[in-house]
């Protein structure tokens, strides 16, 4: 039986032919935060509604706590802190007036009162008269004031100010040193440097990579530029390696991880500059998630259409 808070096992949501989430297999152990990336489109939010039981799976299955994530959605919503990416409040209602009827609704007193003084939140104002960032502190008040096991954050630090950005980082640093398991779903990999343990990046709704913060920083991928006296024999033995060259006049440059074979290749020729510099994270990042180079591969599902597999390899591959 496994201990992880979440689990996902062939979890899919299609609508028609049309693949929101596809084949998801994951787990997020106690006390960890995993961060969960992709642009808009790639499958995140589909992810979270299945997770909360808000979306029927179409195939598959997950479970939060060893509950069914479709069947027991009351029972775990009762444990689970959740931010949607776009917050609904009621308009005519104040911001304090919100946190009482949660108050209410849950049967105890919440934790409110410090995480309003914390993110600087003005309660007496009507919601309709709120920013954007407004709306998104109390929905992160809302989320976070009654101490859930489980916070699951849609793109938690969209619309605020760095300043607010930085004291939500330490809000969920110190939820997770108490015990608490983090779900954190974002596209700013500043902020997934900063918090998470393990990252998962997702495209077009299918898992591609899976690994920690460290593992993603020490894939090895360096940024070449060379400059050298044959520019086009020398960019296509480059492309023999599977490597994508731009070339400017003399100049090539290019994004490699085997540095020992473009090292081989180079010194067939007159190489009259060379710089090598390693990638940051966001950058590994987006070269992983570069379309042109990373397939989707068809996995069958049964009873669903699959979809034909690309001829690109995936470079580079997961570490081992």
């Amino acid at each position: 039986m496994t201990s992880a808070v979440v689990t996902a096992r062939g979890l899919s949501k299609s609508y028609g032919s049309s693949f929101a989430l596809r084949q998801l297999d994951l787990e997020v152990e106690p006390g960890e935060i995993l961060g969960y990336l992709g642009p808009n489109g790639a499958g995140k939010t589909t992810t979270i509604r299945l997770l909360l039981g808000l979306l029927r799976p179409t195939t598959g299955a997950a479970t939060i706590f060893g509950l069914d994530c479709w069947r027991d959605r009351v029972a775990i919503k009762r444990r689970v802190g959740y931010l949607p990416g776009d917050v609904r409040l009621y308009e005519p209602l104040s911001g304090r007036r919100h946190l009482e009827l949660a108050e209410a609704l849950r049967g105890g007193p919440g934790r409110w009162r410090e995480l309003v003084e914390r993110l600087e939140l003005d309660l007496d104002k009507r919601v309709k008269s709120y920013s954007k960032g407004m709306r998104q502190k109390l929905g992160l008040v809302l989320a976070l004031m009654h101490d859930p096991e489980l916070l699951i954050l849609d793109e938690p630090t969209s619309a605020l100010d760095p300043l607010v950005q930085e004291a939500v980082y330490r809000l969920l640093a110190e939820r997770r040193e108490q015990g608490a398991t983090i779900f954190f779903s974002s596209h700013v990999l500043s902020e997934v440097q900063k918090l998470c343990d393990r990252v998962a990046i997702l495209r077009q709704g299918m898992l591609l990579h899976l690994a920690s913060v460290e593992e993603v920083r020490k894939l090895d991928l360096r940024r070449v530029t060379a400059e050298v006296d044959r520019p086009e024999p020398c960019a296509a033995a480059l492309a023999e390696l599977g490597l994508e060259v731009e070339r400017e006049g003399a100049t090539l440059r290019f994004t490699a991880r085997s540095f020992d074979l473009v090292v081989k290749r180079l010194a067939a020729f007159e190489v009259r500059s060379l710089s090598v510099e390693p990638l940051s994270l966001e950058e590994v990042f987006f070269e992983l998630y570069r379309g042109e180079r990373a397939a989707v591969a068809a996995v069958p599902v049964d009873g669903l259409p699959s979809e034909p597999p690309s001829s690109q390899p995936l470079l580079p591959e997961r570490p081992r």
